[in-house]
Formats: C-alpha cells, sequence, structure tokens
C-alpha cells in the first residue's frame, strides 16, 4: 500500500491541477536574507541570539519559530501591508511545518520560501497536493538513509 495523489487530495483537499511547484536553486541577486527582508519588510539577523546556536537563516534554511516571534501581534487596526505579511508569515508556517515538514523540525529551505513570496493568483494556481505528495517520498527516503542524523 502506498500513499497516491488521491489520496493527498482528499487528505488535504489541496488542488492537484495547476502549475507544478518548482524549486529554483538559483540564489537572488542580493541573496536569500534580503530577499526575504524585502518581502516580509523584517530584519533579519546575520549572528546567532542569546541562546541560540546558529541565526534565523542559516545555510538556505530559514528558522520558522524565529519568524512567528518576528512577526510579533497583529494589530486591530492593520493595513493592507500588514495584513498581507501576517497573512504570509501564516502562510509560511502552515507549509513549512504541515505540507513539507522536515526532520529539522522547524526550519524551511528558502527555495520554498521563493513559491509562497510570489504575487497571490500565482500561488493559487500551483499544484500544491502534487508538491505535497512529492515532498513526502522526498522526506521518506532521506529518513530511510542510516547515515542521516
Amino acid at each position: 500500500m502506498t500513499i497516491t495523489l488521491k489520496d493527498v487530495a482528499m487528505l488535504t483537499e489541496l488542488p492537484i491541477d495547476g502549475d507544478a511547484i518548482i524549486e529554483s536553486s538559483q540564489k537572488p541577486l542580493n541573496g536569500w536574507g534580503q530577499f526575504i527582508s524585502e518581502r516580509l519588510d523584517i530584519n533579519i539577523p546575520e549572528e546567532a541570539s542569546e541562546g541560540r546556536r546558529v541565526p534565523p537563516l542559516h545555510k538556505s534554511m530559514l528558522l520558522i519559530p524565529w519568524l512567528v516571534r518576528t512577526g510579533g501581534e497583529f494589530p486591530e487596526d492593520a493595513t493592507d501591508a500588514q495584513i498581507e505579511r501576517y497573512a504570509r508569515i501564516y502562510l509560511i508556517c502552515l507549509v513549512g511545518g504541515f505540507l513539507f515538514p522536515n526532520k529539522s523540525g522547524g526550519n524551511m529551505h528558502c527555495m520554498c520560501l521563493r513559491v509562497l513570496l510570489e504575487d497571490w493568483d500565482e500561488i493559487k494556481r500551483k499544484s500544491w497536493g502534487s508538491a505535497c505528495l512529492a515532498m513526502i517520498y522526498s522526506e521518506l527516503c532521506k529518513c530511510m538513509d542510516q547515515k542521516r542524523k
């Protein structure tokens, strides 16, 4: 027995038709830190904060719990720009923690973030169910590798 695309579609109600989600391995011209900072209007420190071993952005992985803490409280009188920012942070947490989990338990690769920081209409056109299934199989293969920590 195996997990199928139909299973993913039924369990998650994610779209399985649409554009494929392709991770671009090409870094943005000014680096991932600036790319994410500009789109989410946040400052990503280059050094680890007190009590942390690594900075929030380390080896092209963004620490999702740090992003949640940095996002702060949602103001009652939020502007449209603030609403969009919080919606994107929520979407990153949902996708990174639920749809595309990995063994790190809280990091999301920046290549995945690129898709989530696109135009909203572009995000809706993606086949999220297919990407979820691909990620499940990819992570299962990694878990089976006895040499990995």
